[in-house]
């Protein structure tokens, strides 16, 4: 009796893949509510000025709140390891520290979540948004 052999995933399906060439990984794709096949600048993040805070918006589908991780993440070097701080995105707003995670439940519309951050005194800060599916 022999068994059959299961196809390899096709390399456009891997989580880490960008098919439609956008610079978003399919997760992140399925997290904000895109699509992997075609770029829509409408889901990418926003970033904005309030105060001495950057507020870091983007939405969040309901479907991915149960099978992924989320972690925004921030720094003021993109040359030194090790320097970005992690803020876990949870179900419902948190804060960590002085920064403020505040999600909006939209129904069944995708979540919107703000994360604000104080910006220091740094010259410079990036912020990230990564994506896991444990």
């Amino acid at each position: 009796m022999g068994h059959r052999a299961e196809p390899a995933p096709r390399p456009e399906r891997r989580p880490t893949a960008a098919p439609d060439a956008d610079g978003r990984a399919n997760l992140l794709e399925y997290v904000l509510g895109g699509s992997a096949l075609s770029a829509d600048p409408a889901f990418d993040p926003t970033l904005t000025l309030s105060g001495d805070n950057l507020v870091y918006t983007f939405t969040r589908s309901d479907r991915s709140e149960a099978d992924t991780t989320l972690v925004v993440q921030y720094g003021d070097s993109l040359l030194t390891a090790g320097t970005w701080t992690p803020v876990p995105i949870a179900a419902t707003s948190t804060t960590t520290g002085e920064v403020i995670v505040t999600i909006a439940e939209n129904a069944t519309a995708p979540d919107t979540v703000a994360v604000t951050i104080p910006r220091g005194t740094a010259p410079a800060l990036f912020i990230r948004l990564r994506a896991n599916r444990p």
